[in-house]
């Protein structure tokens, strides 16, 4: 059952109270139905791992009138829509030059190095939402085996392309930015580019897998990126 609540003075957050197969699928068909039918009256809709936040207008108040109509609004939605069939390929080099904190990882867990590498590239991850810094991809489907805890102080500045793990998460930083999840490898895929549109080539559903790369592919990939993104993100894109 969905909770509705106002939050703040201008949005409708709309919760579910527990993770569902087919609920991200679910969550996306009420976000285009919301933003269909609110077209001239949402700011944005966020989605999130079990919650959406419908945010109205700056001359908009919302009361109770409104939320009735948003919770009507999600009642008569379809069930869910099909979700995207992309998945791509993203090449990350787990050399401990750019997983830096692959030896710490190692000692917490009880598992080798290579071992922490397999199991956390040959998962096939879903996109669930974009958050944090624009295009950084929550992904879902970490092996249980490699949760582990935030680092205790954050590093104020995590390079961008750093792969990392953080809690039973694992993400790729878009940008330079502080952060506190453990580095264990670094990708050469621009994420984020606010020169293209999309920006971000990702969408949630979309799936992706980790494509372990050595260290002089990773320079000669990262050279690519700078030459030729185009070319670059057609060849990690399967549909």
């Amino acid at each position: 059952m969905m909770r509705y609540k106002l939050f703040g003075d201008r949005a409708v957050l709309i919760e579910w109270p527990t993770a569902q197969d087919d609920l991200l699928a679910t969550m996306i068909a009420i976000k285009q139905q919301l933003e269909t039918v609110f077209l001239w009256k949402i700011d944005e809709v966020v989605l999130s791992y079990q919650s959406l936040l419908v945010v109205f207008e700056k001359s908009i108040v919302v009361e109770r009138e409104l939320m009735d109509s948003v919770k009507k609004c999600c009642e008569v939605c379809e069930t869910s829509v099909v979700l995207s069939k992309r998945h791509w390929d993203i090449p990350v080099c787990y050399d401990p030059i750019f997983g830096v904190d692959l030896q710490e990882a190692s000692n917490l867990l009880g598992l080798s190095i290579d071992t922490i590498v397999q199991l956390h590239s040959e998962v096939t991850y879903q996109v669930r939402f974009i958050g944090f810094l624009p295009g950084f991809l929550y992904l879902e489907g970490l092996d249980e085996q490699l949760a582990m805890p935030r680092r205790a102080t954050p590093r104020t500045k995590v390079p961008k392309g750093a792969v990392g793990i953080g809690g039973n998460q694992t993400g790729m930083y878009p940008s330079e930015s502080p952060g506190g999840w453990q580095l264990i490898g670094r990708t050469p895929v621009s994420l984020f580019n606010p020169k293209v549109d999309p920006p971000c080539f990702c969408s949630p559903g979309d799936t992706i897998r980790m494509k372990p790369v050595t260290l002089v592919e990773y320079g000669q990939l990262e050279k690519r990126w700078l030459e030729t993104p185009l070319d670059c993100l057609n060849s990690m894109r399967y549909d």
